[in-house]
């Protein structure tokens, strides 16, 4: 059987943790012009089952639980990894980054100096013999990228001493890039408007979840119709690494103290600015709570408060006006639990009702009573599927504002306020259509490699 393997980058843990990922290679030429490829999650594959099989690679990385961008697919030309494996029948894939760090797996003992069971042992000589297999491949072949050693630029990462690591799965042939965008989905994805970009595999079910790497056949119509549509490039159009050249985006302060995921800090942000320049709030509550049924507020009597109002993210009110603003990065919608007495009709309660029937008491107090809106500020790449919000009460009460248009607000309304610009960078985050935006966090920490190493 021939197989294509689909290759989702930019994802996990390991990441976001401040490693280099390895598949950071997979879009450029090593120094030389060669294209190498490297697996997810690990580099490594099940050999007992895909040997020989695989003959295309298809990179993506996830724009949501439908569908991936795709960057790049190539030729398999030789499986490299696969051929430093003694016994390619017999081989059981990596554990997990969990299981090598934290449990220190490839440790020969045990926590009480104890020696592990034999097999496990013989599993961690097969992993030291194939990472340094790697490594001679890598100094016999040259495999440089910006004039460093390939196993060089990893040094640093937090799995980089403990001997098991895979930095080469495939040498790549006919490598090439899109030149529009692609997208390969799965079979829940509805392509109502027929678009020819988007290549539906009718057999799967889940385009991106937590596996990362996916077999299907290259005899599938849809792969078929992806390798031979016109739009890819006529040649790997892939640039060697150039430091001078790579193009990223300027690190935020976020990123930097690993508070990027952060929606307390990203909630206290928003609410610093709004409460200490009244312009600036007067424009924000116009923008954001225009519609038919919002008229014109007072901003007199204004509060701008900050969770102390029944947990409630950010909590504006004025003589005429309550607005609630929750805002969600990484958490979902919590506080969800049945009701007494339930019925099928009813949904589930959770904090969006909490605030809806906070506010609404609140606004009862004042004759007459004062007008409510309530805005869910969300990043641009989740929940592109609003219908699985419906399930939360109030739900429907709720307008949905994306990062993109908080973006877009606080850019073109400047502020004198302290750390405004880096307050734009960390909004640049969220605003991205993807899942992590950690491509170009990849690039700037290849960067920072390569520059130390000059």
């Amino acid at each position: 059987m021939k197989e294509v393997l689909i290759n989702h980058m930019y994802s996990g843990d390991y990441l976001e943790r401040g490693n280099i990922g390895h598949e950071v290679i997979n879009l450029f030429k090593r120094d030389n012009e060669n294209h190498y490829i490297y697996a997810m999650s690990a580099g490594d594959y099940d050999t007992k089952r895909h040997l020989n099989t695989i003959k295309k690679v298809i990179l993506v990385r996830n724009v949501d639980q439908y569908k991936a961008e795709i960057l790049g697919i190539a030729d398999v030309e030789e499986e490299i990894f696969a051929s430093e494996v003694a016994n390619p029948n017999t081989y059981i894939m990596l554990p997990s980054v969990k299981d090598l760090v934290e449990n220190d797996f490839m440790n020969p003992n045990n926590p009480d100096g104890s020696p592990k069971d034999a097999k496990i042992i013989q599993r961690i000589k097969i992993y030291k013999n194939v990472h340094e297999a790697q490594k001679k491949y890598i100094d016999t072949h040259l495999v440089t990228y910006g004039d460093v050693s390939l196993y060089e630029l990893f040094e640093n990462n937090n799995t980089a001493k403990s001997g098991h690591s895979i930095y080469l799965t495939f040498k790549a042939a006919n490598f090439r890039r899109p030149k529009e965008l692609l997208y390969l989905c799965d079979n829940r994805y509805d392509n109502k408007a027929n678009d020819p970009h988007y290549f539906i595999l009718k057999n799967k079910t889940t385009m991106c979840g937590t596996c990362v790497a996916a077999y299907e056949s290259l005899d599938d119509s849809e792969i078929q119709r992806l390798i031979q549509s016109p739009y890819w490039e006529e040649k790997d159009n892939s640039p060697k690494v150039d430091i001078k050249n790579i193009s990223i985006k300027s690190t935020s302060l976020l990123n930097i103290i690993k508070k990027n995921n952060d929606e307390i800090t990203y909630s206290n942000w928003i609410a610093y600015y709004l409460k200490n320049d009244k312009e600036l709030l007067k424009r924000f509550i116009t923008h954001f709570t225009k519609n038919e049924k919002i008229k014109e507020t007072s901003f007199e009597d204004v509060e701008v408060i900050r969770e102390s109002k029944n947990n409630i993210d950010i909590y504006y009110e004025d003589s005429k006006s309550i607005f609630v603003f929750e805002n969600k990065i990484k958490s979902s919608i919590n506080g969800t639990k049945k009701k007494d007495g339930k019925t099928e009709e009813e949904n589930d309660f959770s904090q969006l009702e909490k605030y809806y029937t906070f506010a609404e008491k609140e606004a009862e107090k004042a004759t007459p009573k004062k007008q409510t809106g309530y805005y869910l500020l969300l990043p641009n790449y989740a929940y592109k599927d609003t219908s699985r919000l419906n399930k939360y009460s109030k739900f429907d009460k709720y307008e949905i504002k994306r990062y993109s248009q908080l973006l877009e607000f606080f850019k073109e309304n400047s502020c004198n306020l302290p750390y405004y610009s880096d307050f734009l960078k960390a909004l640049e985050y969220h605003a991205s259509e993807y899942l992590n935006d950690l491509y170009s966090e990849m690039l700037e920490r290849l960067q920072s490699v390569i520059s130390l190493r000059k």
